[in-house]
């Protein structure tokens, strides 16, 4: 703490006291907990909207990538259906942790 000089009749003590009162009655004013509680609120929405919109991006991805593998897995079954266990049988054990090798 920086020590400012002071006049002999004021302690150092006594006006920290009195500082830390006075910003303790304002900051804790209601109207100063109102604004913060207010703003904190706005700030969790906005994360909160964004945290939606994040995810809504997300799902669509999915939902593509699914739409792809489907289309890449069908291309395949057309061009080589009979070339070992089908499709699906594969697609289960892949799925399946007790299967997975």
């Amino acid at each position: 703490m920086v020590r400012i000089p002071l006049c002999s009749c004021v302690r150092q003590d006594h006006l920290e006291s009195r500082v830390i009162e006075g910003l303790q009655r304002e900051v804790l004013h209601e109207d100063a907990v109102r604004y913060a509680l207010a703003k904190f609120k706005m700030e969790m929405k906005e994360r909160l909207d964004s945290t939606r919109s994040h995810m809504t991006v997300l799902r669509e991805e999915r939902e593509r990538l699914k739409s792809e593998i489907d289309n890449l897995a069908g291309s395949y079954l057309r061009r080589a259906p009979l070339t070992g266990p089908s499709f699906t049988t594969r697609k289960t054990r892949a799925a399946s942790p007790r299967n997975q090798r």
